[in-house]
Formats: C-alpha cells, sequence, structure tokens
C-alpha cells in the first residue's frame, strides 16, 4: 500500500533589522523541532499568503510587519511530507520581539546563519542570501 503525501503551504518571513536577521528556534515537540528557521507557518484555506505571514508572526512573535517582495518559492519533500514554502521580505514595525510560540528569537548576521541547525528546506533560502547580501 502506497502511503499518502500530506501538502502543506508554508510561509515565512525574512526580516532585516540594522544589518541583522531574525530567525527562531522551533519548539521540540513539532516537525524538525529544536531547528532554527525563518519564522512564519501554514496557511489556511482561503487565507492570502501575506495575510497568512502576518497573523502567523503576529501569533509567534507579537510583532507586526510589512510584507513586501518574494524572494524565494521553493518545494521540499520530507518523508510522508511535501512542503511548499514562500519566503517573503518583510519589515517590522515594532522593536520588542516576544517568543510566544517558539522557544527563542535571534538577530545574526547573515555569514551566522552557517553556525545555526535549520531544516533542510531553508538551505536553498540560506544559499541565496549568502550569494546575494
Amino acid at each position: 500500500m502506497v502511503s499518502k503525501i500530506a501538502k502543506i503551504k508554508v510561509v515565512a518571513g525574512v526580516i532585516f533589522n540594522q544589518g541583522k536577521i531574525l530567525i527562531t528556534k522551533r519548539p521540540y515537540n513539532v516537525h524538525q523541532g529544536g531547528k532554527w528557521e525563518f519564522p512564519g507557518g501554514k496557511v489556511n484555506l482561503d487565507e492570502a499568503e501575506e495575510q497568512a505571514l502576518k497573523r502567523e508572526l503576529f501569533e509567534e512573535l507579537s510583532v507586526d510587519v510589512d510584507v513586501a517582495n518574494l524572494i524565494l518559492e521553493t518545494n521540499h519533500f520530507y518523508e510522508n511530507l511535501e512542503v511548499n514554502l514562500l519566503f517573503y521580505e518583510c519589515t517590522i514595525n515594532s522593536n520588542k520581539v516576544t517568543n510566544l510560540s517558539v522557544l527563542q528569537h535571534k538577530w545574526i548576521t547573515l555569514p551566522e546563519l552557517l553556525d545555526y541547525s535549520f531544516p533542510p528546506a531553508n538551505e536553498k533560502l540560506i544559499s541565496l542570501l549568502l550569494e546575494r547580501f
């Protein structure tokens, strides 16, 4: 019997502030738990991508953002999961970031991205960011 592969659409924010980029650590009880990521989450049915990203960033970090251009769209296949991942450049409209549903957050420089463990679905974005910026 062939197992069905779940498919999800995920949006993530690439947020720069004063030359640093925001990353968050995933809770241990979720897929790829304990790894670092660009904050965001699943797009609900009948929800626009930009709306979903604003909602997710507020739910995770209590921040309001302006969503700008799409930096990268990529698909990644895990064992029983296909992730359609869209990375958007965002501008944060508040100075206070609160860890609501993430373990922690950090502002790091782009070269420091190589010092953290990210899910494989983030590899294309990290390569692109290191090349472009």
